[in-house]
């Protein structure tokens, strides 16, 4: 379709002066089935999975309408401690009343937790962060790279929703990109590609692992600002370790 394009892990659909944004995401083996590798709670589970696909809408500007939320696992007592877990995300956000939907797994018996979602939301053209990063921006990280256990060890130096809210309110502030399970230097590099620029890695950066490990549900972002503003965003965010990675160019 013509109207419909990609961006990131984002499908923008164009409708004149509007945009439907979707974005998605999937959690597997974690919970309290047998089969699963780290033992926590579905409602978390669900919690951190919602997360990941909200932070991705709030990111570029968007506030989701409606979430689909396909359960891999039976209705009770799995499912109704996911739905739980995501209503908690939800109000936690800010979209208490959003539209929800979807479906589980009852025709099967499940050894592993499962859960993926589908967030779509709505925002003017003018106003959608995409394709605004430029040259010789600074391309800062706010929050701890965190994944698996570590997500729960430091849950209070990661991103969170109010921090992106405020983030976006900034003119200087060009970019906002929630971090995954690529990783921050692939993020970088992928933020100026959209952009037709290169991303140039602090020379005490160079060879850093953490760069290429996964940030679990979306822990960390990157933002590309202008110079002006570097400073006082790495004071703002130091408690949740605010550092320049790079630049654009």
């Amino acid at each position: 379709m013509q109207n419909t394009k990609r961006y990131r892990d984002l499908t923008v659909m164009d409708l004149g002066e509007k945009s439907l944004v979707f974005s998605c995401d999937t959690s597997s083996s974690s919970g309290e089935k047998p089969s699963d590798y780290l033992n926590v709670s579905p409602e978390l589970t669900a919690r951190y999975c919602l997360r990941v696909a909200l932070l991705e809408l709030l990111a570029v500007n968007t506030n989701p309408t409606m979430t689909f939320n396909l359960i891999g696992n039976e209705i009770n007592p799995t499912g109704q401690a996911m739905l739980e877990g995501i209503q908690s995300e939800l109000d936690l956000a800010g979209y208490p009343e959003i539209l929800q939907n979807g479906s589980t797994e009852e025709n099967m018996p499940t050894s592993m937790t499962s859960v993926s979602v589908l967030l779509v939301g709505e925002v003017l053209n003018k106003e959608i962060l995409i394709q605004r990063a430029e040259a010789d921006n600074l391309v800062i990280q706010i929050g701890r790279r965190s994944v698996g256990p570590e997500v729960l060890e430091f849950e209070d130096k990661m991103i969170q929703y109010e921090d992106v809210k405020q983030l976006r309110d900034i003119s200087a502030v060009r970019e906002i990109v929630p971090v995954g399970s690529r990783g921050i230097l692939y993020e970088a590099e992928t933020l100026a590609e959209c952009n037709n620029l290169k991303f140039e890695l602090e020379e005490n950066l160079i060879g850093n692992s953490d760069l290429i490990k996964s940030a679990g549900p979306a822990t960390t972002v990157l933002v590309a600002v202008e110079k002006s503003i570097a400073d006082t965003l790495l004071e703002r965010f130091k408690e949740k370790e605010a550092r320049v990675i790079g630049r654009l160019v």
